[in-house]
């Protein structure tokens, strides 16, 4: 008697559900779009005309949907620097896409604010569109330019105090001297820096 075949067998999608299950993926899609914690927009390409927008755009941009549907990028003057856009539609008509292109865009207040975006060409009916995906940058660019600030004061009050100072990092590697010291010492930057601060001693000791 033969034996029944009991292996798994591929599923297979039933046609009649076929149309349900299309419809689902897009509601996902749409949930996701909306719900994204980053910036996504969906325009035509390449005249950049909004089709849609996402909650996190209009929070950072400060516009209404209404405001955008059916206006372009370029009217508004979203992109702070047009070679940047130009830039990003050459590189999707090449290879599709794009990734990380950071550059800086003007809300509707007139700030500049910087953001990291990602960009895909995408089917909608027979025409191309373009989704992009984008993180806003601004605070954390301004959280290094700050950082930058107080480091460059840092190294100025070093270079002109009176007493010899030299820095060193945290495995005790010399990483900056000033110019008080190299005088006291005798030594070039050439012989201190990246050097660990033992050899420093060993050599004052010679």
């Amino acid at each position: 008697m033969a034996r029944e075949d009991r292996r798994s067998k591929p599923n297979k999608v039933i046609p009649e559900k076929e149309g349900k299950i299309l419809n689902d993926g897009e509601e996902l899609f749409s949930t996701v779009f909306r719900m994204s914690p980053d910036i996504l927009t969906l325009t035509t390409f390449p005249d950049g005309i909004f089709i849609e927008v996402n909650d996190r755009f209009l929070e950072i941009t400060g516009y209404k949907k209404e405001d955008l549907i059916g206006t372009s990028v370029i009217d508004l003057g979203l992109w702070n620097d047009a070679a940047a856009r130009v830039q990003m539609i050459e590189m999707l008509r090449e290879n599709g896409s794009c990734s990380n292109l950071e550059s800086t865009f003007r809300v509707k207040s007139g700030e500049v604010r910087s953001g990291l975006l990602s960009a895909s060409l995408v089917r909608v009916g027979d025409k191309p569109h373009l989704l992009t995906i984008s993180k806003d940058m601004t605070g954390i660019r301004e959280a290094e330019a700050t950082l930058d600030a107080a480091r460059e004061k840092y190294e100025e009050m070093i270079r002109c105090a009176p007493n010899g100072l030299l820095v060193l990092d945290v495995s005790g590697t010399v990483t900056m001297i000033n110019p008080a010291y190299t005088e006291i010492w005798g030594f070039t930057e050439e012989d201190v820096l990246n050097k660990h601060f033992s050899k420093i001693n060993a050599l004052s000791q010679e």
